[in-house]
């Protein structure tokens, strides 16, 4: 089972720290709910990234947007070709995953972020070049049951709690935008700390399903999330999940 460390934000110094400290097989970076986000992160930045996490033997995939709306789309398709060298990509837009499905090759991975119940809905699924499915909600029946598909499934760390196609900081003017939102900004909900992300929402408190993992079926990665994770915590879930995977 392969282990996947995605990162909330840009932080280079985390992103480095984790391609030469941790034993995981893929880096993950990009946000969940903005293009503009995205697209301020310089391509050579991203691609000198993918060279040393490859050299490293690790793999790096891209979290694109769970929702892209139409008048997006172009610059969507400009941004992927950009960055079409990549290991992977992570979405949980189904337009995306087509246009994906026509632009990679057998050698990447495509995880669709979804909540997949049935094997008709997984049958459909397969037309595509999806690798896996990434369990949106966690309900125990979205993550553990068998569906006929392969599963990757955030174990450990900060939760996303809402991702929105509303901009909370231009207004959605997005000729307005200059990309305010790269510092996350915390906010107090019914006293519960939690992070605004660009568009999406992070909770502060930490989900840990490590002891679930014999439970869910179909699974072959899982993912730590990191917005503000220590690194004690980092190793000990990676560690924690090492105990279950790879006696």
């Amino acid at each position: 089972m392969k282990i996947n460390y995605q990162l909330i934000g840009f932080d280079k110094e985390k992103a480095e720290r984790a391609i030469s400290t941790y034993p995981i097989d893929a880096l993950i970076i990009g946000d969940f709910s903005c293009l503009l986000r995205n697209l301020a992160l310089a391509t050579k930045d991203i691609l000198a990234l993918k060279k040393s996490a490859n050299r490293k033997g690790i793999k790096l995939l891209y979290q694109l947007p769970l929702i892209t709306k139409e008048s997006e789309m172009q610059k969507t398709k400009g941004f992927m070709r950009r960055i079409m060298d990549l290991d992977g990509f992570i979405t949980g837009d189904l337009g995306v995953v087509s246009i994906l499905s026509k632009m990679i090759g057998k050698d990447k991975e495509l995880i669709y972020t979804t909540n997949v119940l049935n094997r008709r809905f997984s049958s459909y699924l397969k037309r595509f070049k999806v690798t896996q499915i990434r369990p949106l909600m966690y309900k125990r029946v979205f993550i553990e049951e068998d569906v006929g598909l392969e599963k990757d499934v955030v174990i450990f760390g900060n939760m996303m709690l809402n991702c929105a196609t509303f901009c909370f900081h231009s207004g959605d003017r997005i000729e307005e935008c200059a990309v305010g939102c790269i510092t996350p900004k915390e906010i107090i909900m019914k006293d519960e700390k939690v992070f605004l992300v660009g568009r999406s929402f992070m909770t502060d408190k930490r989900l840990d399903l490590t002891r679930r993992i014999p439970k869910i079926k179909g699974i072959t990665s899982i993912t730590i999330m990191d917005h503000n994770l220590s690194r004690e915590e980092i190793e000990t879930a990676i560690r924690k999940v090492t105990e279950k995977v790879r006696p």
